[in-house]
């Protein structure tokens, strides 16, 4: 056990107080901790969500303050599991001793010796490890840990306060040095057993893999783990609904045993084995439910969950972020999705009189070298025509360098989920005449994204190639769209 890398977590409450856990580096930004440590809803007040989270790394004197809209778990294995992996930027010190084989897939024998370290309130919630043996319920999810008896000697009584901080504390095995599991509670029967959740355990469970990045998934794997969060809270939020019912019957599932959560799993699996069969489900779930209940709030749930499984369809390696990004697709509808994967942020559509593409995207086509434009001279256009787009104003000066200031940190502070609205150019490639235009050439590109003009704002290529699938998901948006424009809902 590494224990310079031992983090202290520091939660503010409602009641004024904080609450203290433990935590250790498992990836890139990434803490594994107990979920109560973050989450908590109890008889003396709850996380308050106005306040940051404070993680300490005492050792080698860093910390990170989480400030509370960036509070966000890669994986939740909610109140039953009781673990998280905590989205935390890791400084320098910490990151590069980080182990990315640290966690144990292996159950280990019943016997062996543990070791932990954690922040206990029995010792001011300072610094404080535990030893002990591993029982022999090795197979299920939470697992016993028997403390050596030296720990009473400590004056380390194992009652419900004293205990407290230790939660989210990593077990490691002193036979392998790998992290055997995660101290969630205590056992209140029996004084010297600490309760723990199994790590072999939530190595076999795909959502905890893909947080960590061990199932395929490259860049974008912690933006698709979010989205599947988002349907998962969607379908949370509409289960009392029309359009809920509608999909339980398009699933062929029994009403009476239905949950959210059993919905979504199937939802899921049958995206993993035909993405395209789901769009249909989706699709004639929606026209089902419309005609019966074609209200603002119903055509709004539609849409999100729509889109929400678009975004599952961005590819798992996204291009990098260049003065110019080039994407191999077809259409804006693809385009949409990929850079929405990009910039973490939700795809939304525009339906235009041509075809339908990202709400936010101007078409570069609409600029021409005919003019004699210089470089400068088209980055002062450039910039106009996007302030009128951003700002809904114009630009007076566009070589001034406060007017661009502003406008690139009104485009950048608008790529997040929150706002959603991803402003760029986009340059249809596979269209021989643009090849004349300005940012095909990547000197206007880099000049347009260079450090004193707006570097935040996105140039993307693409219609040069695409794919059957991208054909197959072009198709489905578009009967969506069609679907959304007949009760009234504006795209």
């Amino acid at each position: 056990m590494d224990s310079k890398l031992v983090a202290k977590i520091t939660v503010q409450r409602t009641d004024n107080n904080t609450r203290t856990g433990t935590a250790y580096p498992v990836g890139a930004n990434l803490l594994l901790t107990a979920r109560h440590v973050i989450e908590f809803h109890d008889k003396l007040g709850k996380r308050d969500e106005t306040k940051p989270v404070t993680v300490d790394w005492q050792d080698v004197g860093e910390h990170v303050v989480i400030e509370p809209e960036k509070i966000n778990f890669a994986f939740d294995g909610g109140e039953q599991l009781d673990v998280v992996l905590l989205c935390c930027p890791l400084p320098e010190a910490v990151a590069k001793s980080v182990n990315h084989t640290i966690l144990e897939k292996e159950k280990i024998k019943t016997g062996n010796k543990w070791e932990t370290l954690g922040f206990p309130k029995v010792n001011g919630f300072q610094a404080q490890d535990a030893t002990g043996t591993f029982g022999v319920d090795q197979e299920k999810p939470q697992i016993r840990l028997t403390l050596d008896d030296n720990v009473n000697e400590k004056n380390f009584q194992p009652d419900t306060s004293g205990w407290g901080g230790m939660s989210g504390a990593p077990v490691f095995s002193t036979t392998t040095n790998k992290i055997q599991a995660i101290i969630i509670n205590h056992n209140k029967c029996m004084e010297m057993q600490l309760i723990g959740v199994s790590v072999p355990y939530l190595m076999k469970l795909p959502d905890f893999r893909d947080a960590l990045g061990l199932t395929g998934f490259s860049d974008n794997s912690h933006y698709i783990i979010e989205q599947k969060q988002q349907i998962k809270d969607l379908l949370n939020d509409i289960s009392d609904t029309k359009l809920f019912r509608e999909l339980v019957a398009k699933l062929l599932l029994l009403p009476e045993i239905v949950t959210p959560r059993v919905v979504y799993d199937k939802l899921c699996s049958k995206f993993e084995d035909d993405s395209m069969e789901v769009f249909d489900i989706l699709l004639q779930a929606s026209a089902d439910t419309l005609k019966q209940e074609p209200s603002k709030a119903m055509l709004e749930n539609i849409h999100k969950l729509f889109c929400l499984f678009a975004s599952l369809t961005a590819p798992k390696t996204l291009a990098t972020k260049e003065a110019v990004i080039r994407l191999f697709v077809y259409t804006k509808i693809a385009t949409e999705v990929y850079l929405a994967a990009q910039y973490n942020t939700n795809p939304i559509y525009l339906s235009g009189q041509d075809e339908i593409s990202g709400k936010y995207a101007d078409d570069a086509s609409v600029f021409n070298r005919e003019t004699g434009w210089e470089v400068e001279e088209f980055v002062n256009e450039a910039i106009k025509v996007t302030a009128l787009k951003v700002l809904k104003k114009d630009i007076k000066n566009p070589t001034n360098s406060f007017e661009r200031q502003r406008l690139n940190t009104t485009i950048r502070q608008r790529q997040n989920k929150s706002l959603n609205q991803l402003h760029r150019f986009e340059l249809n490639c596979g269209d021989e005449k643009n090849k004349k235009n300005p940012l095909y050439d990547p000197n206007y590109c880099r000049a347009l994204n260079a450090p004193g003009c707006l570097p935040d704002l996105p140039v993307v290529h693409y219609g040069e190639v695409g794919s059957i699938e991208e054909a197959d998901l072009c198709a489905k948006i578009e009967e969506f769209i069609l679907l959304l424009k007949k009760y009234g809902y504006e795209i």
